[in-house]
């Protein structure tokens, strides 16, 4: 994904001014900066939920087409079960009934919640909601994974849980994603490369994880230290 000269402003507001940054295709990249410096906001952009005012976000051929996004709120249809909240997405692409409900049953065995199916979203956990929603992310047929700061809201127990879930069904299905998180150890764990905003017109930083690894306490300690001195630019 290439993003060239980007510009939009709430009001008076610069959020990008002409920015651009390109990132890998079918890797992981972490988003992180202050509040306000327009993490969701480029997210959001390039889902086309929000018009730029200028330039350009050119993707990748194996990234043009649906988007899956997940929000900090699971955002499951209340009136819906576990397994209608994922079948939903796939009514579109799979018209055959019993190959829908093969994908669905797959999706929800992988993320733990196959025997949890009948249930609604007013009976699970917090942690148990984002599974779905991860579930949901991977069953539809999305070449471009979004996700703002999903695990925000839970302990850090289920949030190790939920990330892991995450990262076995993405090793089996490599998806460009973009992570945006306030974790600076998932940012750097997690992620292959790091997108650090702050600057309208330039990445504060933008760190290639990958060529880093595998990182031990002192390769770690420098990226935490490199990150934390862009952040608070």
């Amino acid at each position: 994904m290439r993003i060239q000269n980007l510009t939009f402003a709430y009001g008076s507001d610069k959020i990008f001014d002409n920015f651009s940054v390109t990132i890998p295709s079918k890797k992981i990249c972490t988003v992180v900066g202050g509040s306000g410096c327009g993490k969701s906001t480029l997210l959001k952009l390039i889902a086309s939920l929000i018009q730029k005012q200028s330039g350009e976000i050119i993707l990748d051929e194996t990234e043009m087409g649906p988007v899956s996004y997940l929000f900090q709120e699971p955002r499951l249809l209340p009136t819906e079960n576990v397994y209608s909240n994922v079948e939903l997405v796939l009514k579109s692409s799979i018209k055959d009934d019993a190959e829908r409900k093969e994908k669905v049953f797959y999706y929800l065995k992988r993320v733990g919640l196959f025997q949890d199916r009948t249930k609604y979203p007013s009976e699970l956990s917090g942690g148990m909601k984002q599974r779905v929603a991860i579930a949901r992310a991977f069953a539809y047929p999305s070449k471009l994974i979004l996700m703002d700061e999903p695990m925000q809201g839970l302990d850090i127990k289920s949030r190790q849980v939920v990330l892991g879930l995450f990262a076995d069904l993405w090793e089996k299905d490599p998806r460009t994603t973009l992570f945006v998180t306030h974790d600076l150890r998932d940012a750097i764990t997690r992620g292959s490369s790091i997108l650090a905003l702050g600057d309208p017109n330039n990445p504060v930083d933008f760190i290639d994880v990958d060529s880093m690894r595998p990182l031990n306490d002192e390769k770690y300690g420098v990226l935490e230290t490199r990150l934390l001195d862009a952040i608070l630019i």
